[in-house]
């Protein structure tokens, strides 16, 4: 009886362990699923950028982050110049390649605390805290992305070229303002850089919206 208890108690535990180790992997490939949709549902596949959707949460926090410490936040839209003519003569997948260089370069180019996202298609939105009497950091910020992306990228035995247009936007200590009306200001100066003849940079006016606003209801 005493051999047959003694057998019985190993038994169950080593159908215990086995049972433990089932579980923790179980567990393990959950939380690593849980994690690959997360990934899935805030990035841009593509590029590895955040997307549209995450990016305005996380500006959110940015602008209320940098209110406390008594900074400002700008919002630069990034979209490249030209590039349907890249996926037309070239395909999609150089225009793919031409889209990974162009938000690796602008990485590189971000200082720490900044976002980057893919909003759609060509275009990209950057977000960086800067002290609030200082605009001219972000000058320089936008001189540099125009710099780095502008230079020839080479993939599959070809050299591709594209400039970029930039929009900036910014808040102001003690103003109420969230993500989407600084990505919106943004893309309004963004339009005003592609209108005057592209790779350049320009900063929102509220005269850029009304004239925008002017144009569409004199076509409408």
């Amino acid at each position: 009886m005493l051999s047959n208890a003694l057998l019985l108690n190993i038994a169950l535990l080593i159908f215990g362990w086995r049972r433990y180790v089932e579980l923790t992997g179980e567990v393990r490939e959950r939380r690593r699923a849980e994690e690959q949709a997360r990934l899935l549902a805030e990035t841009d596949p593509l590029t590895g950028c955040l997307n549209r959707r995450s990016v305005a949460n996380q500006t959110d926090d940015l602008i209320a982050a940098a209110q406390a410490n008594g900074q400002a936040v700008a919002m630069i839209m990034l979209d490249l110049d030209n590039f349907k003519s890249v996926n037309d003569l070239h395909g999609h997948a150089a225009g793919d390649a031409l889209l990974c260089g162009a938000a690796q370069r602008i990485a590189e180019q971000l200082p720490q605390g900044g976002l980057l996202a893919r909003i759609g298609g060509d275009e990209f939105a950057c977000v960086v805290p800067f002290d609030s009497d200082q605009p001219e950091t972000v000058d320089r910020l936008a001189a540099g992305l125009i710099e780095a992306v502008s230079k020839p990228l080479h993939h599959a035995g070809l050299e591709l070229e594209a400039t970029i247009s930039v929009g900036l936007a910014r808040s102001y200590p003690g103003e109420t303002v969230d993500a989407q009306a600084l990505i919106h200001m943004a893309d309004i100066a963004m339009y005003q850089a592609k209108k005057q003849g592209k790779n350049r940079y320009f900063w929102f006016d509220p005269a850029m919206e009304c004239e925008l606003r002017f144009r569409n209801e004199l076509e409408a």
